[in-house]
């Protein structure tokens, strides 16, 4: 197992090239999604199997290490040296490549990236002659991959008599027989006051008032720790802590992104709603649906229809008059965030061509885009049952009844200018976008209605900037405007208050645009709606709705079903991370051959099964039993010592996945504050929980939000750590 990656090593560590076992996760995405692409969109059609042309081939690894005729054209780290990059700037006119066209300058800034970085290039498993495949082209080695395989049923393990006096549960028992195997002795327990802390950080992300620090210690109770557990799972800042761990995953923010970042007034109700999902234990299979299909599943309902907001999280420029290829952004940003966060899987490496690495097809990565298309951002809908909506309506027709004289003089008077300026945005999209917008809705097809609502954003914006006061341009019509609002005023008692707006998404129409795959030799193919084709090949069953086409909500019903083994395992692993610093799996958002194996697979299956069988719930029950196996095993109280030194691995052996035998940088933080306050006797500043440079951005971003200026779009995956400052959630949000 070992001499193929130190062969690998050596075979490019001559030619200057960077191998597999040297490069980091994060390179081996940026290559995958950015590089090879850009290759075989570039370089293969003379440089591929078909053709060499200079003797070069660049589809792999060893050959592109190779160079050509001119020999390597590759010096990893060093742009100038590189024949490569030389031929891609076309500094030198005999070896400008491409021939022809030169490349745009972000594909060169690119390539320069990626020298510059060491030219990572992962070791792709490579058909060898002789390899069976079967009909879907995948090997019987990508099929027995642990990931796709059904979820185990192990029983815990029976711990030998050494083990046995610190075993506390069936956990326990699983760290404690990996202890044997591997001859580790477990780390001392911590005392009642670093456990007591740690259980904060955990479950709150603050630490413990010295009255509640020491009021634990002073608790004599053998139960003292589950009811410290209870305790804490039932404050309102269990929900609001680990919603930031949600919310990072599904890339929410409180503003669009890109340069113009505008705030998204109604982001937080979806915000909000994860904090009451995760403070009522809402069941995971459940919290999933409604995200996914929510409108689906429950349209006339407030509190389900607003988890659609996840389908709102895209990033999003307003004055993008490209509206076909943001609409395809968005598209495609759904479909990545969907299949890492739910199944676990670099879906998205799979858009141009079959996954190098797991048995994804490019099909399976457009029949995963496909229950997406179609998503319509909804700017007209609010949060109100239909019997709240009925009873707004009727007291807005009273006010629009009582004030139609006033209104259409306001009207004659600013309503030129407004739709002129509404008109100069309209002129500004292409001939076909304005034929759209010209229709009526009940005209357009299902595509049109989502390009046609990109859109009217854009001219909604006009209508939102515009001033009245600048408009009008002699002083008597300012009068006489200033005099009619008045006269609206009086009519105040009379207008309801408005709906809360709703940052949520439906489908289009009850049926869906078609999906189409862009094959490499040119040529389109629709895709239909499918599930992933190594574990489900079988057609979906959709029921199209009345107003929707049904396909999310089977979408979600498969993800949730629970002999799925990829879902299971990848929210299993999550919550293991959130709870020690680092996943059973080292890389939650990749269970792939690109990720980390489980250094204790066992338990991670037990744990899935355990999970299932308790109804989805994060807190499984709140009995005695429940608490003592998923929140007081001696295993959380091993000063995560224990776990680093768990591994399946031992230590001599440099792992690619090593054995936490180290603390994630955090959780190091989280130790040094445990001796420091054993040596005070006192909780730390939480001010000296933003000492690194992103908490500091943090603090930054959170002043914005109490109102100084406007926030930036959060866009931070990592951990995000409390603020001296009080927590957004704790305030009253806009109205």
């Amino acid at each position: 197992m070992k001499l193929s990656p130190l062969l690998a090593l050596g075979i490019f560590a001559a030619r200057g090239f960077a191998a597999e076992s040297e490069i980091g996760h994060a390179k081996q995405q940026f290559f995958e999604n950015e590089i090879r692409p850009l290759l075989a969109k570039r370089c293969y059609e003379c440089h591929g199997d078909k053709k060499q042309k200079s003797g070069l081939r660049l589809d792999s690894a060893a050959r592109f290490a190779k160079g050509g005729d001119s020999g390597a054209i590759v010096v990893a780290g060093n742009l100038e040296k590189s024949l490569f990059i030389q031929a891609v700037r076309r500094t030198d006119p005999d070896l400008a490549m491409p021939p022809d066209d030169p490349l745009p300058p972000a594909e060169v800034a690119l390539f320069e990236k990626w020298v510059a970085m060491g030219a990572p290039w992962p070791a792709s498993a490579e058909p060898t002659a002789g390899v069976a495949v079967d009909a879907h082209g995948f090997t019987a080695e990508q099929r027995a991959y642990w990931t796709f395989q059904p979820l185990a049923n192990p029983q815990p393990p029976v711990v030998a008599a050494t083990a046995a006096k610190w075993v506390r549960g069936d956990i326990d028992r699983f760290v404690a027989a990996k202890h044997t195997e591997l001859k580790l002795t477990p780390a001392p327990e911590a005392g009642r006051e670093e456990f007591a802390r740690r259980l904060y950080f955990d479950l709150h992300g603050l630490p413990p008032s010295a009255a509640q620090l020491h009021a634990f210690v002073a608790d004599a109770r053998p139960d003292a720790p589950e009811r410290l557990v209870d305790e804490l799972l039932a404050s309102p800042r269990y929900g609001e802590r680990w919603a930031q761990h949600w919310l990072d995953l599904v890339r929410y923010a409180d503003s669009d992104g890109y340069r113009a970042d505008f705030l998204r007034p109604a982001s937080w109700r979806y915000r909000d709603w994860v904090v009451r999902s995760l403070n009522a234990d809402k069941p995971y299979d459940r919290f999933v649906r409604e995200q996914l299909a929510g409108d689906e599943i429950a349209p006339d309902d407030p509190e389900v229809l607003i988890g659609t907001s996840y389908l709102r999280n895209a990033i999003y420029e307003y004055n993008q008059r490209d509206v076909r290829g943001q609409s395809t952004l968005i598209t495609d940003d759904i479909t990545a965030n969907a299949g890492e966060v739910f199944l676990g899987l670099s879906f998205q490496c799979a858009r141009c061509h079959d996954h190098k690495f797991d048995p994804i097809l490019q099909k399976d990565y457009f029949a995963l885009r496909a229950f997406f298309e179609g998503v319509l951002w909804r700017s007209d809908l609010k949060l109100a049952t239909p019997l709240e909506g009925v009873s707004h309506a009727a007291k807005q027709a009273a006010w629009e009844t009582a004030t139609t004289s006033i209104r259409a003089e306001i009207e004659l008077l600013v309503g030129p200018a407004r739709e002129s300026a509404v008109r100069k945005a309209h002129e500004k999209f292409t001939d076909d976008l304005q034929a759209i917008l010209d229709k009526p809705f009940a005209s357009r097809t299902p595509h049109e209605r989502v390009l046609a609502v990109l859109c009217e954003r854009q001219l909604e914006y006009e209508i939102e900037r515009y001033e009245p006061q600048k408009a009008l341009k002699t002083p008597e019509t300012k009068a006489r405007y200033a005099t009619l609002l008045s006269e609206l005023k009086q009519f105040d008692a009379l207008k309801p208050a408005p709906l809360p707006e709703a940052f949520v998404a439906t489908d289009a129409a009850r049926t869906a645009p078609p999906t189409l795959m862009k094959g490499r030799r040119g040529g389109d193919r629709e895709v239909a709606p499918a599930f992933l084709t190594l574990i489900a090949p079988e057609p979906p069953v959709i029921t199209p709705l009345e107003n929707s086409t049904g396909r999310r909500a089977a979408l979600a019903a498969w993800i949730t079903q629970p002999d799925n083994p990829l879902a299971t395992r990848t929210i299993v692993n999550r919550v293991w991370q959130y709870h020690f610093g680092r996943g059973i799996a080292g890389t939650p958002n990749d269970l792939g051959k690109l990720g980390d194996k489980p250094t204790h697979p066992e338990l991670l299956d037990w744990l899935a099964r355990r999970f299932v069988a308790q109804g989805y719930r994060r807190h499984a029950q709140r009995s005695r039993q429940a608490r003592r196996q998923a929140h007081a095993p001696r295993t959380a109280r091993l000063a995560r010592a224990a776990l680093r030194r768990a591994g399946l691995e031992l230590q001599a052996t440099p792992p690619r996945n090593p054995p936490l035998r180290h603390l994630p940088p955090d959780r190091a933080r989280v130790g040094l504050r445990d001796r420091r306050a054993r040596r005070s006797r006192k909780s730390f500043p939480l001010a000296f929980l933003a000492a690194s440079p992103r908490c500091r951005a943090g603090a930054r971003r959170h002043a914005r939000r109490l109102g100084r200026t406007r926030p930036r779009r959060r866009r931070c995956a990592g951990r995000r750590q409390p603020l001296r400052a009080p927590h957004p959630l704790h305030h009253q949000a806009p109205q």
